[in-house]
């Protein structure tokens, strides 16, 4: 019976902190979130053997924020400015891989290979856009454009030059198939007036046209 009152005293007074401790919780507020100060110098995080890992620099054009590889080269940079943000990925030969770019007027996407040669790359503007596929060899195999005025494609061989092309605009259009010179052979194009074939031999001279 004696345990018993001594037990029910202790759970009494267990009851009566827990009380007084949720009341002196703030109910109606929230916490504040915690800040840091970035200082000019920037801010770098490291490991335990000293590597350097992450560093955090702003000032007041903007921000950056830079990652390392455990070789310590830069493999990945985020930068935010007044007018847009960039995003850069490198290899860990710090070739540049990939960048992303955000400006005032549009973006661009670019994707290179590991010799650095661009692989893709998209173009947006105020005005239109780009697309552009490369080889290996750091020449353009596919070209897409579009503007105000028109837009069209292009399709090159290996060495860049253009094999099939074609361009739409306000005041007609044009399709051309060319050698592997570049010279065209084959040229159909159309206007407000009507269109015309013409066909051409590879020293480019005309044999034969219509209308």
């Amino acid at each position: 019976m004696q345990k018993n009152k001594m037990y029910i005293a202790m759970i009494s007074l267990l009851v009566i902190v827990f009380l007084i401790v949720l009341k002196a919780q703030p109910t109606s507020e929230p916490r504040p979130v915690s800040e840091i100060i970035v200082p000019e110098t920037g801010i770098i995080f490291k490991t335990t053997s000293g590597k350097i890992l992450l560093k955090i620099s702003a000032n007041d054009n903007g921000s950056v924020l830079s990652i390392w590889n455990n070789q310590e080269k830069v493999v990945a940079e985020i930068s935010a400015q007044k007018d847009g943000g960039e995003l850069i990925i490198k290899n860990n030969d710090e070739t540049l891989v990939g960048n992303l770019k955000a400006k005032a007027y549009g973006g661009e996407m670019v994707i290179n290979d590991f010799h650095k040669q661009i692989a893709l790359q998209l173009t947006a503007t105020a005005k239109g856009g780009e697309l552009i596929i490369g080889n290996a060899a750091g020449n353009s195999v596919a070209k897409i454009f579009a503007s105000d005025i028109g837009s069209g494609f292009n399709l090159n061989d290996y060495s860049g030059r253009t094999a099939i092309g074609m361009i739409g605009a306000t005041f007609g259009g044009m399709i051309n198939f060319n050698n592997d010179k570049g010279r065209p052979l084959a040229v159909i194009s159309t206007t407000a007036r009507g269109g015309s074939l013409v066909l051409l031999d590879n020293l480019g001279n005309t044999i034969w046209s219509k209308p």
